[in-house]
């Protein structure tokens, strides 16, 4: 039965790309004005202060009430804290849900206490304390020695279990008992809260204390009544950081007993919370009202505060102390700062690559960061992942962090990336191999004449090379004069960016890439590098560079500002070959293909996400799939009708790769990209030949003249060569109408470096098929604008892929030990690589990659 085939756009792979003028996108937003931030700190303290006047004023001369809610299994006097995301461990006894919200772990003691003789009640000492667990579960505990104004003095302990694999949902329960208070039995009752956080600015909290009631667990019973908290949070001040937050509340019991309450927490940058609280324990009372207000300053992982407490019934002003440990540190002046140490060890391929740019990112947003100690070994980097690295060091640079490079065997790509550092070292066993570029072509032709394998190809453009690593022996004409066409271009743009750090002629620049290898002495002499040095015993020379600090290998994950994870980039990453359906991954191989499928859904998702402000594409593949292609490329349209996209293409991003970025609405390349090749081909394989010298015998049945077109085991007929031409030239129509489309162009305009043109950064964007020559750094710095949101706010990668074979059993597991066959055999890695897509199909689809190259030192 004939199997329908499909056609593929891709390129020759490789190539691998500062800034010249730039052009901005028809769709960009306009540019956001510079936002005061103390200008609505001061709105919202006013209204604060106000909140607080109006407590004082409406507490005044009130009488005593003597009905209100009455729990006996209350914890202690709280500061005035959300429901939604209490302070420190609080969470246990007010919200057990929230617990799940901790990054790590927290630790809160609490005090209560009032003058001699007072009335109010609630009083004591309480240890408070939550750990995360694995799976998103939270374990929470509490132990707390307790005096209430009618009972004896009675200790009370509880345990709670969270969950949350999501920042905006969360549930939980806690089981407390209360010992016996003289007359009062002691109480074994168990709490239940859920908390919502859709968006940043607003939340739900719904606790039910003591929810077995009057028939409690053990003892208590008809003492116990059910308790129904629940919550309301706006966060109204929504661009920058959340620092204001107002909470409603309603409680409810079984005994008709209705109270509300409400607060206002106003966080003071750099320094803590100021906390504003009023509550009503019964609202047939009306003047039964209570205030408090207090203040937690916070100094990195460390909380300490106190409040005032107030209102109808006491005879004195009661008095809390508090003192919270958090895995978290809170965004404080920072008391010490890091120097973050990043090792890259190993090849960079797509997602390593966008991983490491992400770091340096991470640590230009860290105000705890001075300055980037970076390493790179063995990373196989190209010249344009290093101007990717080049310009994330930049912006660190612009931020006032600085970066010191040490090197080892170091690659003129590890070089170049480094060149622009502050501080240049290299090992002093170790060397710098500046060897030029160099750019090489496969070819399998006569390797399958020999196996009697036949490659049968229909193309469209004469420079659509991709065919002709199995068809021919070595490069066409037309091939060759784009390849040196494209290699003069990169070298050029090195020699310029080399010249300028090292503040040298560009003809001297050409001299030393020539002569080529330099010892670590040689280096230093030549001032190549600022000096040797032992990376193992570097830290007097990063003082002396960067500043005295703390050399750190990972930074502490802080307290989110935001709820919900707050507004966000999202980042849907796409590398190599694209295919039909989901994703495929062969770790041990490191052989990875994009599906069409779960691009598309990574890309729905973060379009119905409330939370994702805007969309980047990191695009690092030679092509694929023509149909995963155009459906890509209309779930992208379909994308920046809802939000801002922005495409940043890799090293290598041609044929179907640029297809799908030609949608966006704004391109970045760096200058040494390697881009284009606009065109389309059908292949297959004909292994009769292979069949009949290995002894196997095909014997067909066929029911129609074009049965057996696209069976392995035969040549195709002139007719179906013709038939087949058609139908690849209505898919190069196609391509040629989408990127038009998408850019805003004519068609004739794209027709000009069409056919199958590789293309350079530099030169796309004099062809408008590029609208910025920058990396990732400044896509992300661009998303960010055009969707309003802060220079440092977060952003998410998706979707993700397994690292390594563990990672299906162990998700999110991380070993950098763990090496792949590529790494430890790259002969097999190739191999598997070339022959076995165009040996095997998958779903009647014949898998034909594009021509291998590599461009590097």
């Amino acid at each position: 039965m004939m199997r329908a085939r499909q056609f593929f756009f891709s390129s020759p792979s490789g190539g691998n790309p500062d800034l010249r003028p730039q052009r901005p996108h028809p769709s960009e937003s306009a540019r956001l004005p510079a936002q005061n931030v103390f200008a609505r700190l001061r709105y919202s303290g006013l209204i604060t202060l106000a909140l607080f006047l109006g407590v004082l004023g409406f507490t005044a001369g009130a009488a005593p009430v003597s009905a209100q809610i009455d729990r006996p299994s209350a914890s202690l006097m709280t500061p005035a804290t959300s429901r939604i995301d209490p302070e420190g461990a609080l969470s246990v006894p007010l919200s057990p849900a929230a617990a799940a919200f901790v990054r790590s772990y927290a630790f809160t003691y609490l005090y209560t206490g009032a003058p001699s003789g007072t009335s109010m009640d609630r009083l004591g000492h309480g240890v408070y304390g939550v750990a995360k667990l694995p799976f998103g579960f939270a374990l929470g505990a509490s132990l707390e020695r307790q005096r209430p104004l009618m009972f004896d003095h009675h200790s009370r302990y509880a345990f709670s279990l969270s969950h949350s694999i999501d920042p905006r949902f969360a549930m939980g329960m806690a089981v407390r008992r209360t010992s016996d208070a003289g007359v009062r039995p002691g109480v074994t009752s168990v709490d239940l809260g859920l908390i919502v956080r859709p968006i940043p600015l607003f939340g739900i909290a719904l606790n039910i204390h003591d929810f077995f009631g009057r028939a409690a667990l053990t003892g208590g019973a008809g003492i116990v009544e059910t308790t129904f908290d629940g919550a309301i949070s706006l966060r109204p001040i929504h661009r920058g950081r959340d620092y204001w937050t107002l909470e409603a509340g309603l409680i409810v019991n079984t005994a008709g007993i209705v109270g509300v309450r409400g607060l206002s927490l106003f966080e003071i940058p750099y320094v803590g919370q100021l906390n504003l609280g009023i509550e009503s324990l019964d609202l047939g009372g009306f003047r039964d009202v209570r205030g408090s207000v207090g203040l937690i300053a916070r100094i990195g992982t460390l909380s300490v505060g106190g409040s005032a407490h107030l209102g109808d019934g006491y005879d004195g002003a009661g008095h809390l102390i508090l003192a919270s440990l958090v895995g978290g540190p809170a965004r404080t002046f920072p008391l010490g700062k890091k120097i973050l140490d990043i090792h890259q060890d190993g090849s960079l391929d797509a997602r390593a690559l966008v991983s490491l740019l992400s770091s340096l990112e991470l640590a230009r947003m860290d105000d705890r960061v001075r300055g980037v100690f970076l390493r790179l070994r063995d990373t196989r980097l190209g010249v344009a992942g290093a101007e990717e690295i080049r310009e994330a060091i930049e912006r660190l640079e612009a931020a006032g962090k600085s970066v010191v490079c040490h090197l080892s065997a170091a690659s003129l790509g590890e070089y170049y990336a480094c060149a622009s550092a502050k501080g240049r070292f290299v090992d002093p066993a170790g060397h710098l191999r500046l060897l030029g570029l160099s750019l090489e072509s496969i070819h399998l032709a006569r390797a399958l004449e020999k196996l009697g394998v036949r490659a049968e190809f229909i193309r469209r453009g004469p420079y659509k090379s991709a065919p002709e690593m199995f068809t021919d022996e070595r490069m066409s004409a037309s091939s060759r004069e784009e390849r040196e066409r494209y290699l003069d271009e990169v070298f050029a743009h090195l020699r310029g960016g080399l010249a300028e750090d090292l503040e040298r002629s560009e003809s001297e620049i050409a001299r030393i890439i020539n002569e080529g290898l330099f010892s670590a002495r040689d280096a230093a002499a030549m001032g190549l590098v600022d000096g040797e040095g032992d990376e193992y015993a570097f830290s007097s020379t990063l003082r002396r560079t960067l500043g005295r600090g703390r050399v750190v290998s990972k930074l502490e994950p802080r307290r989110p500002d935001e709820w919900a994870g707050g507004n966000r980039v999202a980042i849907i990453v796409i590398d190599d070959i694209l295919v039909d359906g989901k994703n495929v991954d062969l770790p041990i191989l490191n052989i990875r293909r994009s599906g069409a499928q779960t691009v598309i859904r990574a890309l729905d998702r973060a379009v119905r996400d409330p939370r994702v402000r805007a969309i980047v594409l990191r695009i690092d593949s030679p092509g694929g799939s023509a149909i995963g292609s155009d459906q890509i490329w209309r779930a992208v349209m379909r994308a920046r009708t809802k939000k801002p996209v922005v495409a940043s293409l890799g090293p290598v991003a041609t044929s179907g790769a640029y297809y799908i970025a030609s949608a966006a609405d704004v391109v970045f390349a760096t200058p040494s990209a390697l881009t284009g090749s606009i065109g389309v081909f059908f292949g297959k394989a004909d292994g009769e030949a292979l069949a009949e010298k290995i002894g196997v015998d095909i014997d067909p049945l066929e029911r129609g003249e074009k049965a057996r077109a696209l069976s392995r085991f035969r040549a195709l007929t002139d007719a179906e060569k013709e038939a087949l031409r058609d139908k690849v030239d209505q898919a190069y129509a196609l391509f040629i109408r989408r990127v038009a489309e998408g850019r805003q162009l004519e068609q004739s305009e794209v027709e000009v470096v069409a056919e199958g043109r590789i293309l350079s950064g530099i030169r796309a964007f004099d062809h408008r098929l590029v609208d910025e020559l920058g990396g990732f750094s400044k896509a992300l710095a661009r998303a960010r604008q055009m969707a309003r949101l802060r220079d440092d706010s977060p952003y998410t990668f998706a979707p993700r892929r397994p690292q390594t074979l563990l990672d299906y059993v162990l998700p999110g597991r991380d070993d950098a030990a763990t090496r792949s066959l590529a790494e430890l055999f790259p002969l097999a890695h190739h191999s598997v690589r070339l022959f076995l897509p165009l040996m095997m199909s998958r779903d009647g689809a014949l898998l034909a990659l594009p021509e291998e190259t590599y461009l590097g030192p």
